[in-house]
């Protein structure tokens, strides 16, 4: 259950996570939620940021060297 937000058919803006907490996946697909991340917080809530256009920073970095490894587009990095 959640909330879907709607961007008007725009790319680029920045997600910001709704409160403090850790990464804990990374997901790369060609279907479904396309590039996602999961986001665990401490009041045990998990908030999902999909349909991604691109990562950046850290989360990039992990990806590309995921990739890489697996030989792979796709992925799911649990972290």
């Amino acid at each position: 259950m959640g909330i879907d937000l709607k961007i008007n058919g725009r790319s680029g803006y920045n997600i910001y996570a709704i409160e403090k907490g850790f990464v804990s996946r990374i997901k790369v697909s060609t279907y479904g939620y396309g590039k996602v991340i999961y986001i665990e917080h401490p009041n045990g809530i998990t908030s999902v940021y999909a349909h991604c256009s691109k990562f950046k920073g850290k989360i990039d970095s992990i990806t590309q060297i995921t990739q890489k490894n697996q030989e792979k587009y796709k992925g799911n990095v649990e972290l």
